[in-house]
């Protein structure tokens, strides 16, 4: 039998002996929800359920009082990574989001016990608003020339890039480096909405956007790893996603937890990153590969994440649009990892 909480405006204060009772059920439960093989539910499934019921805005009251922090670790990290659902339920107006800054403001008799409880609470906090300046904020592509990789964000440049009649893809600083790069351009220069250019989009953009949904946490430990020390953003590393068998049989991709690899991208402009995907490329392929990856990150948004798939055997550059990877989320989930709200030795 679970425990009920009533969804009302009113504060539910519980003793110290009964407080972490209620925080191991709800832990225990939502546990169980999750990885049962028979009907495993996703984690947004079970937090709209806690949250309907108003059990959620009751378990953060009793975090209040929690002093072992490590037991609401999965829960608290599974929550972070529902972007949509926290949007929707903790701003402002709504009972867990008032519950939560009442508890991070010190008011109604709010006092946290734990530092690290506190300090995870925050890092949700954080991410609810950088939600809000990410749907606020326009998104603006900068483009740059697929030969020469010149590129400026300027308005008097980036208008005066010219575009590939035939794909509508690539563009050009001049006709020179167009007239240069045409013999490589052209083996993949598919005539745009034609039934080829948009299967070859669909099927890679699919297995990509699949991954970073499920994968959410992992990538952006891996990313914030990436920039750490660094002048790196978002903006300036992508994600390699090996979907084809490798020598030990299996699909790195598709294991769980994943084998994935986040890497700069001036790595592949500088010629430094010569191992892609565990094998040595083909000069010209690699220079095919490089290229097209100019043209994806034309269509590059603070939005977007980058991804490099190698799908059955081909390789292609895939931008996945996911409002989740947004500049705002990533420096929210940065500043958290910094800050010590959430451990990277708690994501695979």
């Amino acid at each position: 039998t679970f425990v009920k909480a009533q969804k009302s405006p009113g504060n539910l204060f519980l003793s110290q002996t009964v407080s972490p009772l209620v925080v191991c059920m709800i832990v225990a439960a939502f546990t169980v929800a999750t990885s049962s093989f028979d009907d495993k539910w996703h984690p947004e499934e079970v937090f709209e359920k806690l949250e309907s019921s108003g059990i959620l805005e009751q378990f953060l009251r009793c975090l209040a009082l929690e002093e072992d922090h490590l037991r609401t670790t999965t829960f608290l990290n599974e929550l972070q990574s529902c972007v949509s659902f926290l949007h929707k339920n903790f701003k402002k107006g709504q009972p867990c989001g008032d519950v939560l800054n009442a508890i991070l403001q010190g008011k109604g008799g709010f006092r946290v016990k734990n530092p690290a409880v506190f300090s995870r609470l925050q890092a949700i906090s954080r991410v609810v608003e950088a939600i809000d300046i990410s749907k606020k904020k326009k998104t603006k592509m900068t483009k740059m020339c697929r030969h020469c990789g010149k590129s400026d964000s300027s308005d008097a440049f980036q208008p005066s890039l010219m575009r590939c009649a035939r794909c509508k893809i690539t563009y050009y600083c001049s006709k020179e480096c167009q007239m240069a790069d045409w013999k490589l351009h052209k083996g993949t220069c598919i005539p745009a909405g034609t039934k080829s250019q948009m299967e070859n989009v669909e099927n890679t953009e699919r297995v990509a956007k699949f991954f970073a949904s499920k994968h959410f946490l992992p990538i952006m430990a891996k990313m914030v790893e990436a920039c750490k020390g660094t002048d790196l953003k978002k903006k300036d590393v992508l994600v390699e996603l090996d979907y084809s068998f490798n020598e030990d049989g299996i699909i790195p991709a598709s294991q769980e937890p994943p084998i994935f690899t986040v890497v700069p991208i001036r790595d592949y402009f500088n010629g430094s990153r010569t191992n892609w995907f565990g094998k040595s490329m083909d000069p010209q392929f690699r220079k095919e590969c490089i290229a097209a990856l100019r043209d994806t990150l034309n269509k590059m948004t603070s939005m977007n994440l980058l991804a490099l798939v190698n799908f059955n055997g081909t390789i292609t550059c895939r931008n996945v649009d996911i409002e989740m990877y947004s500049d705002e989320l990533f420096e929210a989930f940065q500043s958290a990892i910094i800050d010590k709200a959430w451990g990277l030795s708690n994501v695979s």
